[in-house]
C-alpha cells in the first residue's frame, strides 16, 4: 500500500486539481488518505498530534511544530474520495482474490464455486447542513418541545441511504453506492451488477425482486438468488406447490407496458427463472426466485440456509454503525462524507483480513466448546485504527512484528459466537436522529 500511495500517478488521479500536492506540506497526499483511515471519536488535533509522533518515530520528516486543525482542513478539499475506493477496490480485494490458486489458509471461501454476494441498504444520518439536505434530501421530524408543553419542533434531518455489495463468507465490502435517502435501494443494486464478477452469487431481499433486475442479472451473466413477493408470478408459484420437491421452473416474458423501456436497455425479452418454496420453523412459507436451475447441482433443501446467510450483512451494518461509528462524520461537505464513507468500508476489509490469523487461532481453541470464539470487532477496530498508520509505513520486518502481536491480541479477547441469532432491523424514529446529534461532537469542516 505504501508504494501505491506515494506513486505519482496514483497522486493525479485522486487530487482535486493539478497543482495540489505539489510542494513539500507536513500534510502530504499519502499522509492525509492515512488520517482519513485513522478518523476516530477523538478531537481531530489528537489525531494530528498522534500522527506527528508516529512519523518523527519512523523517521519520516514529521518534523517542526504541531499542524492545526485548519491546515487539515485545507489539505483534506484538496482530496477526492475516490483514492480510498482506490485503495479498496484496485489493491486490497484483488489481492485478496488473487490468492485463490495460492497454498494457505487465507485464501478465499466460495459455494459451489460461487462467491455469495449479499446486496442490501442501510439509511445514514448526515450532519446538519443546507448543502447535505440539497444533495442527498432529509426525513421529516416532529418532536415535542420540552420547554413549550404542547408545541412541537419540526424539520428536516439530511440522510442518505448507502446501498453494499457485500461478500457474506469472506466478510468483505466489495462496492457500494451512497445515494439520496428517499432512492430506491434496487437503483444501487442495478448499477453493481455489471462490476461484479461472473462467478458471483447475489442474495438480495424481497425488495429487489423484479424482471428488471433478474433480467439485468442474466444480461451480465450474474447468478441471483431473491426472495420474492407471494404475488409475484403466481403461476410459477403453483407448480412449485405441487411438485414433490416444491421447485419448478418456468420461463418469465418481459412486462407489456415496460417492454419498451427495456428493450432500450438491452435486456433479453423474456428469462427462464426456478422458483424455490421454502416452508420456516413458523409455519409460513418463503418464495425463493433463482437463476440456478440445475436441481441435482443446486438442490432445492439447500437454498433456505443460503438464502439466510445475508443475514451477515445486517451484522456487518450493524458493525460500521456502532462500532465502527460511520455516522459520526468527520465534515460537513459532500466530499468530506464521501471520503468517511469510504474510508470506513476500507478500514473494515483491513479488518477482516487483519484479524483472520487470530480467527483461525480461535476456532482451533473453542473446537468442542458450548459456543464457537470469534474475534471481539470493537477491540478489533479500535486497535487498528491505532496502529493503521505504522502498518502501512513501517519497514516489512517491523510490520511483521506488529502484526504478530496484534494476532495475538486479538485472539486474547474474544466473544462467544452465538448462531441462528436473528433480529428485525431497528430504524431510529426522528426524535433518536434529532437526539444522536445532539451529544457528538461538531464535524471539523
Amino acid at each position: 500500500m505504501r508504494s501505491l500511495l506515494e506513486s505519482l500517478e496514483f497522486l493525479r488521479l485522486h487530487r482535486k486539481n493539478e497543482c495540489d500536492f505539489t510542494r513539500q506540506r507536513k500534510l502530504s497526499f499519502s499522509r492525509m488518505i492515512l488520517l482519513g483511515l485513522t478518523r476516530s471519536l477523538e478531537s481531530l488535533q489528537n489525531r494530528l498530534n498522534e500522527v506527528q509522533r508516529v512519523l518523527h518515530r519512523l523517521s519520516l520528516g514529521f518534523d517542526g511544530g504541531a499542524v492545526s486543525a485548519s491546515a487539515y482542513t485545507q489539505a483534506r478539499a484538496k482530496l477526492k474520495h475516490t483514492a480510498f475506493i482506490a485503495l479498496n477496490q484496485e489493491l486490497l480485494l484483488p489481492t485478496f482474490y488473487g490468492a485463490s490458486e495460492q497454498e494457505g489458509d487465507l485464501r478465499p471461501k466460495y459455494w459451489r464455486g460461487l462467491r455469495l454476494i449479499g446486496i442490501d441498504g442501510t439509511d445514514l444520518v448526515l450532519p446538519d447542513t443546507p448543502e447535505l439536505l440539497d444533495l442527498f434530501g432529509g426525513r421529516s421530524f416532529k418532536i415535542a418541545n420540552r420547554r413549550k408543553p404542547g408545541e412541537y419542533i419540526t424539520g428536516k434531518r439530511p440522510g442518505a441511504l448507502a446501498v453494499i455489495s457485500y461478500d457474506l463468507l469472506n466478510h468483505l465490502a466489495v462496492d457500494a453506492r451512497l445515494q439520496a435517502c428517499a432512492s430506491d435501494e434496487a437503483v444501487g443494486a442495478l448499477s453493481m451488477i455489471a462490476d461484479l464478477a461472473p462467478n458471483d452469487l447475489i442474495i438480495t431481499d424481497r425488495g429487489f425482486a423484479s424482471y428488471q433486475y433478474m433480467a439485468r442479472c442474466f444480461q451480465h451473466q450474474r447468478q441471483f438468488l431473491t426472495r420474492a413477493p407471494k404475488s409475484m408470478y403466481p403461476e410459477l408459484q403453483a407448480l412449485a406447490r405441487i411438485s414433490p420437491d416444491k421447485t419448478a421452473v418456468q420461463t418469465i416474458a418481459m412486462p407489456y407496458h415496460q417492454r419498451a423501456a427495456m428493450q432500450n436497455l438491452g435486456l433479453p425479452e423474456s428469462i427462464t427463472i426456478r422458483c424455490v418454496l421454502v416452508d420456516l420453523p413458523t409455519g409460513e412459507e418463503e418464495v425463493l426466485f433463482t437463476s440456478l436451475p440445475d436441481t441435482e447441482e443446486y438442490p432445492g433443501e439447500e437454498f433456505q440456509a443460503l438464502y439466510f446467510k445475508r443475514w451477515g450483512e445486517e451484522t456487518y451494518f450493524d458493525r460500521l454503525k456502532n462500532i465502527m461509528g460511520l455516522e459520526m462524520f468527520s465534515g460537513l461537505t459532500e466530499e468530506s462524507v464521501r471520503q468517511d464513507f469510504w474510508a470506513t468500508l476500507l478500514v473494515s476489509n483491513i479488518e477482516t483480513l487483519f484479524t483472520a490469523d487470530a480467527q483461525r487461532i480461535l476456532d482451533a481453541q473453542s473446537e468442542g466448546n458450548r459456543y464457537e470464539q470469534q474475534v471481539n470487532h470493537s477491540v478489533a477496530f479500535a486497535t487498528l485504527r491505532r496502529e493503521v498508520m505504522e502498518l502501512v509505513l513501517s519497514p516489512a520486518h517491523s510490520t511483521d512484528d506488529l502484526l504478530a502481536q496484534l494476532t495475538m491480541l486479538f485472539a486474547q479477547s474474544p466473544v462467544p459466537k452465538r448462531p441462528n441469532r436473528r433480529f428485525p432491523r431497528k430504524k431510529p424514529t426522528p426524535t433518536q436522529q434529532v437526539r444522536f446529534y445532539k451529544y457528538v461532537r461538531k464535524p471539523a469542516s
